[in-house]
């Protein structure tokens, strides 16, 4: 097993400290009064609050820049990621033995790449690990499994944001925790909406079901040998925030 290759690059990384929270409360609620989610589908609405919140951050966060990255993801990853987001929706949408096939060789196919560009080693027993794990995730936190019909309110929510912790890493639709905290009150109510349409229809946004694989440097340990690092799994913060 060789060691990991970690080049000084650099990484941009979101400076919240200099953040314009007063414009980027004011762009999301401005931006979020613009988006219908009656009627919808939950895939649409949540794309463009999304869009909304990014929109804003890109204009109110400056960037920085972070030493001893190792730049894993990369557009052929992300285009493997689309496959295998492609090859579960047909598996789910339309089960039969050779979608779940499909779905078994873009997961594979996506482990391998990434094992490939990360230069450490992910083992056959923990990619099922990690599946598992996502999987049971979703069975227990799925909104089918909601015992009533109510309607989350804008308290729970409110309640939820208030637990969320800062410089947690974001999934796969690069909305950070810092992001949902500062949000325009208007946009909390689309929030909301978004969470209530998503209970309505009995279904999680694709997105939200998503996680990407990412390799992290424990606390304290040497960044040049490949057992101080550790395999987590980066589902959306909004996603989680909802399971609250």
């Amino acid at each position: 097993m060789g060691r990991p290759c970690i080049p000084n690059t650099l990484l941009a990384v979101s400076n919240y400290k200099k953040a314009d929270w007063k414009r980027y409360r004011e762009l999301t609620a401005e931006t979020c009064r613009q988006i219908r989610t009656e009627g919808r589908d939950i895939n649409k609405v949540t794309k463009d609050f999304n869009a909304a919140l990014l929109q804003a951050a890109k204009k109110c966060i400056p960037r920085g820049s972070r030493r001893y990255y190792k730049p894993y993801w990369n557009k052929d990853l992300e285009s493997l990621q689309e496959e295998l987001s492609e090859a579960r929706r047909e598996a789910e949408t339309q089960p039969s033995q050779t979608n779940n096939i499909k779905l078994q060789k873009a997961a594979n196919k996506f482990a391998e790449n990434y094992e490939k560009v990360s230069n450490i080693t992910v083992n056959r027993g923990r990619q099922r690990e990690v599946r598992r794990e996502e999987r049971e995730r979703r069975s227990k936190k799925s909104v089918q499994g909601r015992s009533d019909e109510a309607s989350l309110t804008l308290n729970e929510l409110l309640t939820a944001l208030k637990k969320l912790k800062a410089k947690k890493p974001p999934g796969s639709d690069h909305i950070t925790n810092e992001m949902l905290t500062h949000m325009g009150s208007f946009a909390t109510k689309t929030l909301l909406d978004v969470f209530n349409l998503s209970w309505k229809d009995g279904k999680l946004p694709q997105v939200w079901r998503e996680a990407i694989m990412a390799t992290i440097l424990k606390r304290g340990k040497d960044n040049k040998k490949v057992a101080s690092y550790r395999h987590i799994s980066l589902t959306s913060t909004a996603g989680k925030t909802m399971e609250r």
